[in-house]
């Protein structure tokens, strides 16, 4: 309630404000003020003060509901009785209208009909059966969760079966590979189409046959890749050649493949044309087919169960044909000047090369020819000159000393226009001696002087010796041709 500021002009009046009636005391209003207090009241001892002032410490006066008397028996339904909570974890539960009990995490999750512990990061909580709650443990990665369908539980896969569409920006094969493949065989089982649904690879599991823009094949068609009519390209892309269908020659109804590859701009047929003889019919299907084929040049026949070439068009001036097989023709390309064509054997093919004298020569080059007219070869002397055979080769391979012939060699001097000569070859480390023999010289005139070339690192080394008069038995020898060091 508020009372007046002041009482101290209250008078009783017979109406409030008539002014009729007698003043009070006001040292007794005064006083009644002081016990009672105004509103807001400073006074400690004031009613006013020790009913509202949060201040007041009357113990009959109390602020905090805790402070209350006669919550003990808790039948204050309004406040729940903390003391029943007597460890971590505890629960509360409504045991009847206005009444809590206290229930462990145990208990409480068998009221919630919760699944036990542990839990792991990655488990899921779902519906096993009505109002029963069960645990999904997690799985290793790379797996998703696939319903069941209504009222049936859900499972983690590894492979999951879909049973509508998918659409997905990018699939990313693992490191191994990444298989398609139906549950069963159809038709037209696996399809990759356009976003209009037009199918442009068709894969038909049944037959193995593979289509590119075009389901369908011809009757019978086992393991046979189709492709239907397109547009040919105007354009020839770097590294790269183009295959596609149209009618050949525009001729409506006469589709064949063609290509274009990088360099031409031109629509050529692939393979080419076939021609089949009017044969009957033989009893391999091919026999009796030709082919020219523009892929690799060749023209073919098909004989004896194999193709065979019969010519091709990829010549350059100087190629031979050569059998490179059994009834198979190849091209050998010409090479650099100056090499020749050398058997292989039966059997073996021919090659370019150079002639090895040692083994690709026979005979004898006569004199008249350029050659010596000589076959033998000695390690050592004397060389003897006979009237048959008296130009001759020598070749040694280590240190050897050739003694040249002695005598009256006047016969030998121009025989049929060719004089006599002698050629020596060193073939190896060593030093070659060629001594002319008493009273006999070699180019510089001092009689028995010997020729020699005993550079030993001169693996190779010629000289050539012609008798140039014989008188007296004195002969006379000069050097017409040498190569290496030679000294006297």
């Amino acid at each position: 309630m508020a009372y007046p500021t002041t009482l101290t002009n209250a008078q009783d009046d017979s109406v409030p404000g008539a002014g009729d009636g007698t003043l009070y005391v006001a040292a007794h209003l005064n006083n009644l003020e002081a016990k009672v207090g105004v509103d807001g009241s400073a006074v400690v001892t004031s009613i006013d003060y020790l009913l509202k002032n949060v201040a007041s410490v009357d113990p009959g006066h109390k602020h905090d509901h805790g402070g209350l008397q006669g919550l003990e028996d808790d039948d204050h339904t309004q406040y729940i009785n903390h003391a029943l909570a007597t460890a971590a974890s505890d629960f509360l539960v409504a045991s009847g209208p206005g009444a809590y009990v206290k229930k462990t995490l145990a208990e409480t999750k068998a009221i919630l009909e919760l699944p036990a512990s542990p839990y792991v990061i990655g488990d899921l909580l779902y519906a096993s059966a009505v109002n029963t709650l069960s645990k999904l443990p997690a799985v290793a990665v790379g797996q998703v969760l696939v319903s069941g369908g209504a009222g049936a539980a859900f499972a983690w896969s590894g492979a999951p079966t879909l049973s509508t569409s998918l659409t997905v920006p990018t699939i990313i094969a693992p490191a191994a590979s990444l298989v398609l493949k139906p549950t069963t065989d159809g038709l037209t089982a696996i399809q990759l189409c356009d976003k209009d649904g037009n199918a442009i690879l068709n894969v038909d599991t049944t037959n193995d046959r593979v289509g590119i823009g075009t389901t369908s094949f011809g009757t019978s068609a086992i393991k046979v890749l189709g492709m239907g009519s397109g547009t040919a390209p105007t354009t020839a892309p770097a590294d790269m050649a183009q295959i596609w269908v149209e009618d050949i020659n525009g001729a409506a109804g006469y589709a064949g493949l063609h290509k274009r590859t990088e360099t031409t701009n031109q629509k050529e047929v692939v393979p080419g044309v076939i021609i089949k003889t009017d044969t009957g019919s033989p009893a391999n299907p091919y026999e009796g087919l030709l082919e020219i084929n523009t892929f690799d040049n060749q023209f073919r026949g098909y004989a004896e169960a194999a193709w065979r070439t019969l010519a091709r068009w990829d010549y350059t001036v100087g190629d031979l044909l050569y059998a490179s097989a059994v009834n198979t023709l190849s091209k050998l390309p010409a090479v650099a000047v100056g090499q020749v064509l050398v058997s292989g054997g039966v059997g073996t093919a021919p090659a370019w090369g150079k002639v090895a004298l040692t083994t690709h020569v026979t005979g004898v080059l006569p004199p008249v020819n350029g050659g010596d007219g000589g076959t033998t070869a000695s390690a050592s002397g004397p060389v003897t000159v006979t009237t048959t055979l008296n130009r001759q080769t020598y070749v040694a391979t280590g240190a050897v000393e050739y003694d040249l012939p002695t005598g009256d060699l006047s016969a030998f001097v121009a025989v049929g226009a060719v004089p006599l000569k002698y050629t020596f070859v060193k073939s190896a480390a060593g030093t070659l001696t060629i001594d002319p023999g008493a009273g006999n010289f070699i180019a510089n005139g001092i009689a028995a002087a010997t020729l020699y070339d005993d550079v030993s690192g001169e693996t190779w080394a010629t000289v050539v010796l012609q008798l140039v008069s014989s008188a007296g038995s004195v002969n006379k020898w000069v050097i017409v041709g040498a190569h290496g060091t030679w000294a006297t």
